[in-house]
C-alpha cells in the first residue's frame, strides 16, 4: 500500500527537541492510524487513509505510555495535543498548519521523583500508634493548570465569579460547644452557643486593587483576571465547592506501590512551560480480595501546587477497613497469634478483675481494653466486619510435624458469667491468602492479586487449615507470585451471631501434623506480642497457653455480646413530686411545668439508659438557656456507666435513672433555674446518648448506640 509522508512544521524553532507522534482520527475522535515523527520530521500514512476525508490530524509528546490502550482523542487530553486538519492545497501533498508555540513550549518533558510515605494511626491497647501501610496502590495525578481549563468553563460559571468579592451579611449562626465526658467515646452534645456579633465580609478576601478587578461583567477579563491571580484563589477556593468540578481536573500519570515500610518513590513525566507540577496522590488498599479507595480527599484542598520534585510526602489514612498488614518477619518454628483486627490480643484480659463500677460488682475477663479499662466485649452486627484472628506463621513452617491448623472454640460462662460447659465449637468459614503478581505495561509496573484458599480442607476426619509457607512460590501451584500481599494471615472469619449466645468464651489454636495428627508444640512455639512493643513477640505467658485435647495449644478467652445488644436511650417526662396539682403533676400542654417554692426539691427528671448486659455509657445534659444566650449545664446533667446508680439518680432493674423521693436527692427549681430563679422562669433542654462499648476488632460500634432529646420549661406561680 503506498504511502504519503506529512511534515510537521513550527510557527517558531523548538527551544529543544521533543519527540512528536501524529495521529490520525475521525470525525467522532476515532483514532485510526499513528505515526512518529522521522528524522526529517515527517509522518507516514497510508494513502488510502490520507484521501478517506473528514479526518483530524492530532500531533502529541511521544512518551512512554502517551498512545498505550488509546483509542479515542478524549483519552489523550492531558497530553494537549495539537489539531488540525488536512491541507490538500499544494495539490497531492497533505500538509498541516504550523504548531503555534502555545504547543510546543507545553511539551517540553521532564522527569520528576515523587517519594513519600503511607501511614495510619491505630489505636493499640490505650496508644495510639502510627505504623506504614504496605502494598498500598498510589495513583499520582498532575491537575491541569488553569490556562487550559479557563476557556472550557461555561459563561454562567465565570459569571458568578464578582459575587465571591462582594460583602455579603454574615448570619449569625451560633457554633456548638461539645460537653464531653472522659469516659464516654461519643459523648452527649450540649449545645452552648457563643454569643457572636455578625460581621459583613466577602467570601474571598483580596487586598482591594486584586479584588476590584473581578467587579466586572465581562466575561474575557474574568477569564484572565482568573488566570492571572490562581495561587492567589486557591485557598479561597477551596471553601467553595460548586467551583470545584470547573476548575479542577486530574489526570493520573502513574500507579506505584508502597513496600514494606509504607514508602513509595517513582518518576514521573511532566510538561514543564516553565512550571512545576502540581501533584495530587489518591490510594487504593486491597480490601477482601478487591482494590478499594481509601484515600481520595478534595482537588481542591488537597493538591500539593508546584511540587518540589524530591520532597517527601506523608500521607495518613484513617480508613477504618484497612489493618496493619506490614508486620514483622518470624523466624523460625513458632507461631505469632498476634491481633485480633487490629487489636493486640494482649489488651484482652485474661485473668478475673471485678473491681466495682459505680458500686455493682463487674468482671472485665475476656473484654477489651478501650481506653483505660477493660469494658469492651466483641460482637458482630450486620454492618461490621468479622472476628479475624491475625497470626504470623514462622519462617521455618511449615513441617512434616507442623504442617496444618485449626481453631476452636467452647463457652465456659453464660452472659451473667455463671460457669456453663459449652460443646466444642470448629470455626470453619472459608479463608484465604492473598498474593501479589507483578504485570508490565510497557514501561509501568503494576500489580495484580490472587488469592489461594487455606481451607477447611479434610483430613483424617477433621476441618484443617494449610500453614502458608514464607514464600508463595510453589505453594499450592503457586508460581508467579512476588510475594504475600501482608505477613498476617487472617485465619478466622467468625461471625459471633453464630455461636452458642452470648457469655464467656475459650479459643484454642490447635497444630496438626500432615497426616492431620494433633502435635504437642512447646510453650515457644506460641508467640504474642509483647506489652511494650506491638512489632515484637515473646513466648506466650501462662493465660495464653493451656492442653486443649490432650495437647498443647494456645488459648485466649474473649466475652461475646452479639445478641440483643442494642443500647435504650429514653427521655421521660418532668414532674413535680409535691406542690400544687398534687404529687407527680407533668408540665402542663404548653410545656410548662408551674411551682410555688424555689427550694423545695421536689423536682423528678427520669430516663432510661439501658443495654441488657450493662455494656455501655450514657451521658444525660440538662442545659438551661436557648441559642440566643447559652444554653449552661444544670446540676441535673450526669453521666457514667449503665450498670448502676449515678450521682443523686437511681437505677431501677429497667434502667430507668431518677432521683429518689428522698428529698435531699430531688432537685428544686432554684438549683435547676440559678440565675434564672429571680425571673421565676426557664426552659431547659434534655439530651442523653447511650454509648455501647462493643468492639469488632478494628473499631467501637456505634451503629449500637441510642439517643433521645427533650425539653421542658418552669414557671413559678404568682
Amino acid at each position: 500500500m503506498a504511502t504519503f509522508k506529512m511534515p510537521v512544521q513550527f510557527e517558531k524553532p523548538l527551544q529543544e527537541p521533543v519527540n512528536l507522534s501524529v495521529i490520525l482520527a475521525d470525525a467522532q475522535g476515532n483514532i485510526i492510524q499513528q505515526s512518529p515523527l522521522d528524522e526529517k520530521g515527517d509522518a507516514s500514512f497510508d494513502e488510502a487513509l490520507l484521501k478517506r476525508g473528514n479526518l483530524q490530524v492530532v500531533v502529541l509528546p511521544n512518551t512512554e505510555d502517551s498512545l498505550e490502550g488509546v483509542t479515542h482523542l478524549q483519552q489523550l487530553e492531558r497530553f494537549r495535543p495539537y489539531i488540525s486538519s488536512i491541507d490538500w492545497s499544494e495539490g497531492n501533498r497533505p500538509l498541516i498548519k504550523p504548531i503555534p508555540p502555545i504547543f510546543t513550549e507545553y511539551w517540553l518533558l521532564r522527569f520528576c521523583r515523587v517519594l513519600g510515605r503511607l501511614t495510619k494511626t491505630y489505636l493499640i491497647g490505650n496508644n495510639q500508634v502510627q505504623l506504614p501501610v504496605c502494598k498500598a496502590r498510589v495513583n499520582i495525578c498532575e491537575v491541569d493548570k488553569i490556562f487550559w481549563l479557563i476557556r472550557k468553563i461555561p459563561d454562567s460559571v465565570i459569571l458568578r465569579i464578582p459575587e465571591l468579592f462582594r460583602v455579603t451579611p454574615k448570619l449569625n449562626i451560633p457554633k456548638p460547644n461539645v460537653l464531653v465526658n472522659p469516659q464516654i467515646t461519643r459523648p452527649n452534645i450540649l449545645v452552648r452557643p457563643a454569643n457572636t456579633t455578625p460581621v459583613a465580609e466577602p467570601i474571598i478576601k483580596l487586598e482591594p486593587a486584586i479584588a476590584a478587578r473581578f467587579n466586572t461583567a465581562n466575561i474575557p477579563v474574568l477569564r484572565n483576571e482568573l488566570v492571572n491571580n490562581f495561587k492567589l484563589l486557591i485557598p479561597h477556593f477551596c471553601r467553595i465547592p460548586w467551583l470545584w468540578p470547573y476548575f479542577y481536573r486530574c489526570d493520573k500519570i502513574k500507579t506505584t506501590y508502597t513496600d514494606e515500610n509504607g514508602r513509595f518513590d517513582t518518576n514521573i513525566i511532566y510538561f514543564t512551560n516553565g512550571d512545576k507540577p502540581d501533584i495530587y496522590i489518591w490510594i487504593e488498599c486491597l480490601i477482601n480480595g478487591v482494590w478499594e479507595t481509601v484515600y481520595r480527599p478534595a482537588i481542591a484542598c488537597n493538591t500539593r501546587w508546584d511540587y518540589v520534585c524530591g520532597s517527601e510526602i506523608h500521607i495518613s489514612i484513617t480508613d477504618p477497613r484497612v489493618t496493619p498488614n506490614c508486620g514483622p518477619a518470624l523466624a523460625g518454628e513458632a507461631v505469632w497469634i498476634r491481633t485480633i483486627g487490629n487489636f493486640s490480643v494482649r489488651d484482652v484480659l485474661q485473668t478475673s478483675n471485678n473491681t466495682p463500677v459505680q458500686g455493682i460488682s463487674f468482671e472485665r475477663k475476656g473484654l477489651f481494653r478501650y481506653g483505660t479499662d477493660h469494658r469492651s466485649p466483641f460482637a458482630t452486627t450486620a454492618t461490621s466486619a468479622k472476628l479475624n484472628f491475625s497470626v504470623i506463621f514462622g519462617s521455618g513452617l511449615p513441617l512434616s510435624g507442623a504442617k496444618y491448623f485449626r481453631w476452636m472454640c467452647k463457652k465456659t460462662h453464660n452472659e451473667a458469667m455463671v460457669p456453663e460447659s459449652g460443646a466444642d465449637i470448629a470455626l470453619t468459614a472459608n479463608i484465604h491468602r492473598p498474593y501479589l503478581v507483578e504485570r508490565m505495561e510497557g514501561m509501568i509496573k503494576h500489580f495484580d492479586v490472587g488469592s489461594v484458599l487455606l481451607g477447611p480442607q479434610a483430613v483424617n476426619g477433621k476441618a484443617l487449615y494449610l500453614i502458608p509457607p514464607a514464600n508463595p512460590i510453589g505453594f499450592e501451584g503457586i508460581t508467579d507470585s512476588v510475594g504475600w500481599m501482608s505477613m498476617g494471615v487472617f485465619t478466622t472469619d467468625l461471625d459471633t451471631r453464630t455461636l452458642a449466645g452470648d457469655g464467656l468464651y475459650e479459643f484454642w489454636l490447635e497444630i496438626f501434623d500432615q497426616a492431620g495428627n494433633r502435635v504437642n508444640p512447646s510453650q515457644a512455639f506460641f508467640q504474642i506480642p509483647t506489652a511494650a512493643n506491638f512489632n515484637s513477640s515473646e513466648t506466650a505467658s501462662g493465660e495464653y497457653f493451656g492442653v486443649c485435647n490432650g495437647m498443647n495449644a494456645f488459648k485466649m478467652v474473649m466475652r461475646i455480646d452479639s445478641l440483643n445488644n442494642k443500647t435504650v436511650a429514653e427521655i421521660y417526662p418532668v414532674r413535680l413530686t409535691s406542690g400544687p396539682g398534687g404529687p407527680y403533676k407533668v408540665s402542663n400542654p404548653c410545656g410548662f411545668l408551674d411551682y410555688t417554692n424555689g427550694g423545695d426539691k421536689n423536682i423528678s427528671i427520669p430516663f432510661k439508659a439501658y443495654q441488657a448486659n450493662n455494656f455501655a455509657d450514657f451521658s444525660f445534659s440538662v442545659g438551661r438557656g436557648n441559642a440566643g444566650t447559652g444554653a449552661y449545664p444544670t446540676v441535673a446533667s450526669i453521666s457514667g456507666m449503665v450498670i448502676g446508680d449515678a450521682g443523686r439518680y437511681v437505677r431501677d432493674v429497667d434502667g430507668v435513672y431518677m432521683p429518689d423521693d428522698s428529698p435531699d436527692l430531688e432537685f428544686s427549681p432554684d438549683e435547676l433555674m440559678q440565675t434564672c430563679a429571680a425571673g421565676g422562669r426557664a426552659a431547659f433542654t434534655q439530651s442523653l446518648y447511650v454509648n455501647a462499648l462493643h468492639v469488632d476488632g478494628y473499631r467501637q460500634l456505634d451503629e449500637l448506640d441510642s439517643s433521645a432529646s427533650a425539653a421542658f420549661a418552669l414557671s413559678k406561680l404568682a
